[in-house]
């Protein structure tokens, strides 16, 4: 199982995307890739947000018509025992004097990974293409 991260998907919309992602993500059984919830909503977000227009509106349809339903069944929800591992990587993150800037990436990124443990599962894949297993 491969739990994906905002910024890959993102990526692969671009006009362009990182030829390393794309590979990357090519070189995968669709059935390991997954999202969560987060990433859903973060997603959501960023598509609210944008000025009315052609890119919001075929984003968020590429969203809803073609990424969703292509992870159906491999959406992980955010619940009580990830939450827990989000407030336990955010204090240790705290405790070892990272900037604010460093304990959000780590809880962020931290978070995804941990959700995926708690589902009985394992591994990330980065913005920047690298995977982690």
């Amino acid at each position: 199982m491969i739990l994906l991260d905002t910024n890959v998907i993102s990526e692969l919309w671009r006009p362009r995307p990182n030829p390393q992602v794309v590979a990357w993500i090519d070189a995968q059984a669709v059935e390991t890739l997954f999202l969560s919830v987060v990433t859903v909503a973060e997603l959501r977000f960023g598509i609210a947000v944008m000025p009315q227009g052609r890119k919001r509106s075929t984003l968020h349809a590429r969203l809803e018509s073609d990424v969703l339903p292509l992870f159906d069944g491999r959406l992980l929800a955010f619940g009580l025992d990830a939450s827990h591992a989000f407030a336990t990587l955010a204090s240790k993150a705290r405790t070892a004097g990272l900037t604010r800037a460093h304990r959000c990436l780590h809880r962020c990124n931290g978070s995804r990974a941990r959700l995926g443990r708690c589902h009985s599962r394992h591994g990330t894949l980065r913005g920047d293409g690298v995977g982690r297993h």
